[in-house]
C-alpha cells in the first residue's frame, strides 16, 4: 500500500513537473533529490524531458540522458539559474553539458571521469581537482549517444 501511494505521489509530482517543464527551463537548473540526502542537478541548454517508466524516472534531454530508481527519488524541482549558488550543497553532484565539453561538479577530488562510446571503448578521462570538478571535451566528437561514469558510480548518456 505504502509503494502505491508512493507512486500516485510522484505521478502527481511528475505531472507538475511536466506542467513545470513548459517554462523557461533555459534558465533554470533541474534538481533531484534522492532519499538518502544528496542532489543531482542537471544544467542543459534546453527544456528537459522527466518521464517515468516502471521503477525508473528518466531525465531526458537533446544532450543527455540519465535514470534514477523511483524509490530513491525524494522531489524534483525546477530553481532558476539566478537562485543558484556557485557554491555546491554537500552530497549534491552538478552535470553540466555544453555544445564542447560535459564538467561533472561535486565530485570527491581525484574522482575519476570517464568517457565512453556505447561499445565500452574509452574516448577521454579526467580526474576531479581539488575544487571537485572533472571536465571531458566532447567537441572533436563526432554524433552519438556516449556514457560519462564517475568513479564514485554516477552514470549517464549524454548525446551529441
Amino acid at each position: 500500500m505504502k509503494q502505491i501511494k508512493k507512486s500516485i505521489a510522484v505521478l502527481l509530482l511528475l505531472w507538475s513537473t511536466a506542467q513545470t517543464a513548459f517554462a523557461d527551463t533555459a534558465n533554470e537548473y533541474l534538481v533531484v533529490h534522492l532519499a538518502n540526502g544528496t542532489q543531482v542537478s542537471y544544467m542543459l541548454e534546453e527544456k528537459p524531458l522527466v518521464t517515468y517508466d516502471g521503477p525508473v524516472i528518466r531525465v531526458e534531454s537533446a544532450a543527455v540522458s540519465d535514470d534514477h530508481r523511483m524509490s530513491e527519488v525524494e522531489k524534483l524541482t525546477f530553481v532558476k539559474k539566478a537562485d543558484v549558488s556557485e557554491q555546491l550543497a554537500a552530497d549534491e553532484i552538478r552535470i553540466v553539458v555544453a555544445p564542447e565539453s560535459v564538467t561533472v561538479q561535486g565530485l570527491p577530488a581525484g574522482t575519476s571521469l570517464t568517457l565512453a562510446d556505447l561499445q565500452g571503448r574509452v574516448l577521454a578521462t579526467a580526474a576531479a581537482g581539488a575544487t571537485g570538478e572533472a571536465t571531458i571535451a566532447t567537441g572533436s566528437l563526432p554524433g552519438g549517444v556516449y556514457i560519462v561514469a564517475a568513479a564514485n558510480g554516477h552514470v549517464f548518456k549524454i548525446y551529441k
